[in-house]
């Protein structure tokens, strides 16, 4: 049985009860004053801050000195390739799409199937609206694409 993914909102409740509860014990068990302790963790909180801060600097410092002007020139060349393909692709789905709901095989009515991830993740990357459909009488299933329209919200 698949699990259900844990949200956000339950991690952040259940890192904030356990931080109370350890503030909570933690002012029950120590003799030191509640000032005292407030200052101690407002400045290891503000540490491990800086020390975060260093590492990610430190980390893009790192990437940026070791990557060559050349390096970035390519792969900004492969990604407009890349881009210009997908567009190409995008366009030639839309042309050669089938626009009518009937069989191209035997003329009969198509009916709408649930597309499966792989397509629900095409559909998402070309920006496109897609209907999967399927032949009863033939089982010839085909693809129906459009673009995706915007939704205007009326409030």
């Amino acid at each position: 049985m698949r699990q259900k993914p844990i949200k956000r909102s339950d991690i952040l409740f259940k890192s904030i009860v356990v931080i109370l509860l350890l503030t909570g014990v933690a002012l029950i068990i120590t003799e030191m004053e509640f000032s005292t302790i407030v200052q101690a963790s407002i400045m290891t909180v503000g540490k491990l801050y800086q020390l975060v801060i260093l590492f990610f600097v430190s980390l893009i410092t790192k990437v940026i000195e070791s990557v060559e002007f050349s390096d970035m020139l390519g792969s900004a060349l492969i990604a407009w390739a890349l881009g210009m393909t997908l567009s190409r692709l995008r366009k030639h789905m839309l042309s050669t799409a089938p626009e009518t709901r009937t069989c191209p095989s035997c003329h009969q009515k198509l009916n709408r199937i649930h597309r499966n991830r792989t397509q629900r993740m095409l559909s998402k990357l070309f920006r496109l609206r897609s209907r999967h459909y399927q032949c009863d009488s033939c089982g010839r299933s085909s693809w129906q694409f459009a673009p995706r329209q915007l939704h205007i919200h009326q409030g």
